[in-house]
């Protein structure tokens, strides 16, 4: 991964921890999908794209087209773009998993510490 990419994907990550911190949880596209109870051919068939190009996008969809990418979400999701988490779907459920390990250990913390 180049300096350029990987500077991005920790700017994105802050992103996403911010959002969580906040109370924003977003999905992924893969998730918006299976909640539209749509499969990969009939979701990528309503937008024009291969199922390939769609599975790419569910993976990680940063820099890819925002006009098919805000179509999909709002047209045939019907979700809106604030969100779907617009990055690398990977990095989505690590962060996820982070902030809802530190939830519980807090919530554990503050539990211990009434009993005290």
């Amino acid at each position: 991964m180049s300096p350029n990419n990987q500077n991005r994907q920790q700017q994105s990550i802050k992103l996403l921890r911010r959002h969580l911190a906040e109370g924003r949880f977003p999905i992924s596209l893969r998730e918006a999908r299976l909640n539209a109870h749509m499969s990969l051919e009939d979701a990528a068939k309503a937008v024009g794209i291969t199922v390939r190009t769609l599975k790419k996008w569910e993976e990680n969809c940063a820099g890819t087209n925002i006009i098919a990418l805000i179509k999909l979400c709002m047209q045939v999701y019907q979700i809106g773009i604030n969100h779907v988490w617009w990055g690398d779907e990977a990095d989505l459920h690590r962060v996820r998993a982070e902030h809802y390990a530190a939830e519980k250990q807090n919530r554990l913390n503050t539990s211990l510490a009434g009993r005290g």
